[in-house]
């Protein structure tokens, strides 16, 4: 388990063939460029939530802080993609340029990311090829992408945070792997919410790792959380103090009931196998 993250030498290529590597590349040059060509005519998507990461983006390039099309402080919606595309508007690119330019780069990388995480498990080349094709053609995958959407940041960093848990758990517990893995789950979780789910996990994991003894156990738990968990309650407590209700925003919570969630999701389960 400890070799399976071994550094890429060119004896490690030659025995595994420089061609799969080659042929990922390609694909994931290909999936790229084939939506970058189709974004080049209108620019991407818009939806709901495109409109408060722009404007939001657009009050941050003006000096105008984290705030939403309104003027209200944003807390429904998490930061990060809003905060990066007004850093990228810094040098220079428009911020519509700028979500195009970071979900085409994404999309790229989670299709490398994916392929090298696959072949320190998988023998066969053939199969993370095929792996990494089917990826790359996904039409749900393709079709957020060409929105101006956190979704694609927010696959690409949940996949960076599980890879750099991995190597850390099969690398003789290497602290920069631990750090990384807290850095990318941070940013996945100031990208979309759902990013907690990540950090649980991560703590999960660490937790019932049996080869080390529980107090080495708890101290990569406190390193791993206070990193982790410290930037988004943070900004929690900040969205409490600007909005005086929170992350639930203007919304009134009463109207997302249980009975609301379980609805939802029988409409979905509908419409996924009989629409």
């Amino acid at each position: 388990m400890n070799q399976i993250f071994k550094p890429l030498n060119m004896r490690s290529i030659s025995d595994k063939g420089i061609l799969p590597s080659l042929v990922i590349g390609f694909v994931a040059f290909l999936a790229s460029a084939h939506l970058l060509i189709r974004s080049s005519y209108h620019g991407l998507f818009s939806a709901l939530d495109t409109v408060e990461y722009l404007s939001t983006a657009d009050s941050l390039a003006t000096g105008g802080g984290l705030r939403d099309y309104s003027h209200n402080p944003l807390s429904w919606w998490p930061p990060f993609y809003s905060l990066l595309l007004a850093l990228i508007n810094e040098f220079g690119i428009e911020i519509r340029d700028a979500s195009r330019m970071v979900n085409i780069v994404a999309f790229g990388l989670i299709i490398l990311v994916t392929s090298h995480w696959l072949n320190q498990y998988v023998k066969s080349r053939l199969l993370v090829i095929g792996v990494v094709t089917v990826i790359a053609t996904s039409h749900i995958l393709n079709l957020v992408t060409m929105f101006a959407l956190s979704e694609t940041l927010f696959a690409l960093l949940i996949l960076l945070a599980l890879v750099s848990m991995d190597i850390f758990l099969s690398r003789q517990y290497l602290m920069k792997a631990l750090i990384l893995s807290a850095f990318f789950a941070t940013l996945a979780s100031m990208t979309r919410y759902a990013g907690i789910a990540v950090m649980l996990t991560a703590v999960f994991l660490l937790i019932i790792d049996h080869r080390l003894p529980i107090v080495k156990r708890l101290r990569y738990v406190a390193i791993y959380g206070s990193m982790s968990f410290l930037p988004l309650l943070t900004y929690i407590a900040y969205s409490q103090i600007a909005t005086g209700h929170g992350l639930t925003g203007r919304f009134d919570s009463t109207e997302f009931t249980p009975l609301y969630h379980l609805r939802s999701i029988a409409e979905m389960l509908y419409v996924w196998f009989y629409v």
